[in-house]
């Protein structure tokens, strides 16, 4: 594996390092420049690259990359960034997980932490709603819901199979925002 740095392109960490085709990717680091910033999977542009600020940017898998693992080259007027290993396209082929859960009554999310969750593919049933998951990765991903909505079970769905968990427990314990863990 090589990573080579010119000038001062820096990834301090990434969202996720798995995923299928057009799974968002977010990178913390630094120098990254508004308007000024080339992010290539293989040689090949990222789709919907964003540009937050100088630590951080945001892009997702090209949609017609093939699986495998994959380089990235970061480019800006400023320097370079590469990396001969960086990201590997792929599907999980296991049922969903849930390892925690993290309710957010003050923003209205509920966050999950497991595994095999699928981008655009993983679905979530609560009171009686079916709302797509946003997937942050793999291993998280959320959902919002109305303000003052208790979600007291739900069940999260992809192509590889569904968990149920019931959350009724959970109310009553806290006012404030908690993380619960599953086992």
């Amino acid at each position: 594996m090589y990573i080579y740095n010119i000038m001062n392109i820096l990834i301090n960490s990434t969202s996720t390092n798995f995923g299928p085709a057009g799974q968002w990717v977010y990178i913390n680091g630094e120098g990254f420049v508004i308007d000024g910033t080339t992010v290539l999977l293989n040689d090949q542009p990222v789709e919907n690259l964003k540009v937050y600020h100088e630590g951080l940017i945001a892009f997702s898998i090209p949609t017609n990359i093939s699986d495998g693992f994959k380089s990235i080259k970061i480019q800006t007027s400023e320097g370079e960034y590469a990396s001969d290993v960086f990201f590997e396209v792929g599907t999980p082929t296991q049922p969903p997980t849930v390892g925690s859960i993290a309710v957010n009554n003050m923003d209205k999310w509920i966050f999950v932490t497991g595994e095999n969750f699928v981008w655009d593919q993983t679905s979530v049933i609560f009171n009686e709603k079916t709302a797509n998951c946003f997937v942050y990765s793999t291993f998280s991903c959320g959902f919002s819901k109305n303000i003052n909505e208790l979600v007291t079970s739900l069940t999260l769905t992809t192509p590889n199979g569904s968990v149920t968990y019931n959350l009724e427990w959970l109310y009553g314990l806290l006012d404030n925002p908690i993380v619960v863990k599953l086992h």
